[in-house]
Order: structure tokens, then sequence, then C-alpha cells
């Protein structure tokens, strides 16, 4: 009788490929064949390492794509020129919730909502560098193949919040909401087109949440920023709560990349944004937009340290 044959395990590479000789190809092809082949080879040689470009079986090469993020044992993705096509991917294996290592070159900014999690950074300029790379990846392989490793990226933490809301008490809610608060505050650091001073970055960093009651939305948490902004406020006339609700928040996002609500109620929702000149214009675009739909507008600038 013949035995059957094991599988052998997979490691799934993700990364901005691009034409044969294009750039992309060349720096695609250092991090295999530099750097995640010869660790696997060296350290895990029963693994098996493909990438989508030199998987040899026929077929729809998306189809198998898919496959691979879905059952492979580990992604490796690098998130180096923000390839969308590879955000695409990592969202694809974050959702089923398996092992996945984030590689960036050394230099390239990483996407706020998945800076958090560590990301190998690497380059291939000097063979030091090689060395270095070849060593982080090493270290990140054993701590995701030791036993009782846990699978933590921005889908599986939204899920333990969901799971925690249902069941948190008062006080473990306004602790939810503070820390709500400081990740918001980190993001709009994150995404500030203008440098910040150091005095200012201290003051959004600092915890602040202020509760307020609502006629029709009970008690919330409202983010109160410290820091040079602009504030807009709008407010209903004969609008519905909804309709205030919709419209000014459509009117945000068409204007600004990042943006907080900083109060809403039944009638009136304010708006606070980083202070310079495209915002404050962008402020004053808004301001005749929602009052040629009838609403209140009410725009100041300045610093406030709370």
């Amino acid at each position: 009788m013949t035995p059957s044959k094991v599988k052998q395990p997979v490691c799934f590479v993700v990364s901005p490929i691009g034409e044969d000789g294009s750039p992309e190809r060349v720096h695609a092809d250092w991090l295999l064949d530099g750097i995640i082949k010869p660790v696997f080879a060296e350290h895990y040689s029963n693994y098996k390492v493909i990438r989508a470009d030199k998987m040899p079986a026929p077929g729809l090469i998306d189809v198998q794509i898919i496959e691979q993020l879905l059952d492979a044992e580990l992604v490796i993705a690098d998130i180096t020129t923000l390839n969308p096509n590879v955000f695409y991917e990592i969202g694809v294996r974050h959702v089923v919730n398996k092992a996945i290592i984030h590689m960036s070159r050394v230099g390239d900014p990483i996407p706020f909502d998945i800076k958090l999690f560590r990301h190998i950074t690497f380059s291939v300029t000097t063979p030091q560098a090689l060395v270095s790379a070849k060593v982080a990846l090493k270290e990140a392989l054993d701590a995701t193949f030791a036993e009782g490793f846990k699978v933590d990226n921005p889908v599986t933490r939204t899920r333990g919040i969901v799971k925690f809301e249902e069941s948190a008490t008062p006080s473990e809610k306004v602790l939810q909401d503070q820390m709500a608060t400081f990740d918001a505050r980190l993001a709009l650091l994150e995404r500030a087109e203008f440098p910040i001073s150091n005095s200012v970055a201290e003051a959004l960093l600092r915890p602040s949440v202020k509760p307020i009651r609502g006629a029709d939305y009970g008690r919330r948490t409202v983010l109160r920023f410290a820091q040079d902004e602009i504030t807009i406020k709008v407010v209903a006339n004969l609008q519905s709560t909804r309709q205030l609700h919709q419209d000014s928040q459509r009117a945000m996002e068409t204007h600004f990349e990042s943006f907080a609500k900083t109060e809403e109620n039944e009638v009136s929702a304010l708006y606070s944004v980083l202070y310079n000149e495209r915002n404050l214009k962008a402020a004053h675009d808004i301001a005749k937009q929602l009052e040629a739909m009838g609403y209140g507008i009410d725009i100041s600038a300045g610093r406030r340290i709370e």
C-alpha cells in the first residue's frame, strides 16, 4: 500500500510584481530571492514558498490567489509602494483570521490603519541590510510558528471590540471611548498634511473625553481636540435630524481627507479639522454649499487647549 503524501505547508508571498525588468519586479525579486527564500531554505525548509507569478498550475490566476490567501499556512505581504492589489489581498487574509507577516521597504510610508501592527522594514541596498532583513524575518517566523501564537489584525481586533461592547459595563465603555478618542487623535496626527509643533502634538495626545446628553442620542462621547483647529458647526433649520447628519457628513467627506465629529445632537453637528490654509478654504466652500441647502453655518479657527 502506497503511503499517503504529506501536504507541504505553504508560505504565500504577496507583493507588487510589475512587468519583467521593471523596478517593481526587481524589488519583488530581491525580497523573494534575496530575503524570504534563503530564510525558509535554512530554517523552515519543509515550507513551499510561492508568489502569484510563479504558480505553475493552469487555471484562473485570481482564483488561485484567493485560494492561497484562504488556505496557505502563512502569508508574507510587502506593502511597499502601497499597491491596491496587495491591500485587497491583505484584507482577504485578515478576514479569515490566519497568520500574516507585513513587510515594507525602509523609508516607505505605512498607512495608519495597519501601522500599529508590527512590520518588518527591509532594504536591499547593501549586504549588511540583507543580513539584517533575514534576521528580522527569522525572528518573526519563530514567533508566528510558536505554540500559542494568536493572530492579531484590524479585523480580529474589531470583532473583539464588538463582543466587548455587547457585555461591557458602563465604566468599561467609558474606558473604551477614551481609547477610541486617542486613536482618532493619532489618526489626525498621521494624516496631517502640514507639520505639527511638539506642543500641539502633546496637547492633541492628551486624553480628554466629555459625555453629553441629547434628546434622542443618549449619553455620547465627545472628542475634544487640543490643537490648532478649524471648527464647523452645522445647524438645522427645517431639516430632519437624520438629514442634517447625512448632509453634513457627506460635505465633510467630500472636502477633507480626515476630520472628527466632536459634538452632535438633534439640531446641530460640530466638526473639527486641522488648521491649514487649504482646510480653511474648504471650510468656507462647505459653508456656501450647506447654506444654499438651508442650513446655518458657524466657522471658527484657533487653538483650544483643554
